[in-house]
């Protein structure tokens, strides 16, 4: 029976990515579901109708059915829009015909208090879902008042009419308490999904915290780390520059001269040298480049 009603809820939605229209996906399954409980409640009133009344109106009654089913065709063919609007002027607009076949007392407008619920079920405006409602409620007073002018088709007696009276008050608060009932689950269901996102949210939250914490640990090691380096090669340029000789003592031996010594970084990896020496009575100056 499960697997039954889960076919009907997520008729036209085989291949429907959810995260792409959570709201129409949520939308559509809601109108499967409307629709068949719809179905299956007039279905189990036929038998009453049969039983205290006739057989008059139960070829009329399976018509409508079947143009009322054909909201589940349209989502199988993914006309979602369509079968929304289908639906929707179809529930409000299916009780003239039966103001015309059944006497006054007979109670059937009442089904249009369910249906007054229907634009807030799918319409995400609320301009809509007013509109919807206000059309709902002039068209309730408007049967009210066309029975007044309206010969039905059919004579019930009026012990039958007071009997299907009831029927109907009870069917339509049946209806309304179905759609609350789902809504009810439904938000339950959220609500639970909610909670375990937020607990796996928290979770990822957690783990990308150690993970900063780690990073920042590492940060903490590495930057140590460069600072040891760092002091060690400054360390290493006063050493090169205590061997290196001055420029003063380079300009003594060699007047016309500069040095062009840029290191890439603080220290290079070459460096210059300079000495006198004296070779048979002269004094000469020896400078060289020792590196690359």
């Amino acid at each position: 029976m499960k697997n039954i009603w889960n076919k009907i809820s997520f008729i036209g939605l085989d291949g429907f990515k959810q995260n792409e229209a959570i709201y129409s996906y949520r939308e559509t399954i809601l109108l499967n579901r409307i629709t068949a409980v719809i179905v299956l409640v007039v279905l189990v009133y036929l038998p009453i109708e049969v039983i205290f009344n006739s057989w008059e109106l139960v070829g009329f009654i399976l018509i409508e059915l079947v143009i009322l089913s054909l909201t589940l065709v349209w989502n199988k063919l993914k006309w979602f829009q369509f079968a929304k609007h289908y639906f929707l002027v179809l529930t409000l607009f299916i009780l003239i015909p039966m103001v015309l076949l059944i006497p006054k007392g007979a109670g059937n407008e009442y089904f249009l208090i369910p249906a007054s619920i229907g634009g807030v079920l799918f319409y995400k405006e609320k301009w809509k879902s007013i509109l919807f409602f206000i059309i709902t409620i002039i068209l309730f007073f408007s049967l009210i008042h066309l029975r007044e002018f309206v010969e039905p088709l059919l004579v019930v007696p009026e012990e039958k009419l007071n009997f299907f009276n009831k029927i109907f008050i009870a069917m339509s608060f049946i209806m309304v308490f179905i759609i609350i009932w789902y809504f009810k689950l439904s938000n339950e269901e959220y609500e639970k999904l909610i909670q375990l996102k937020n607990k796996q949210l928290n979770e990822i939250n957690e783990e990308v915290t150690q993970q900063k914490d780690e990073i920042n640990k590492q940060n903490k090691i590495v930057q140590e780390k460069n600072k040891e380096i760092t002091d060690s090669i400054i360390y290493a340029k006063r050493i090169q520059n205590a061997i290196l000789p001055p420029d003063k003592r380079i300009r003594e031996h060699l007047l016309d001269s500069f040095i062009l010594y840029i290191p890439k970084d603080i220290i290079a990896g070459d460096f210059y040298w300079m000495e006198s020496i004296s070779v048979i009575g002269t004094r000469n100056s020896l400078f060289r480049n020792l590196g690359k």
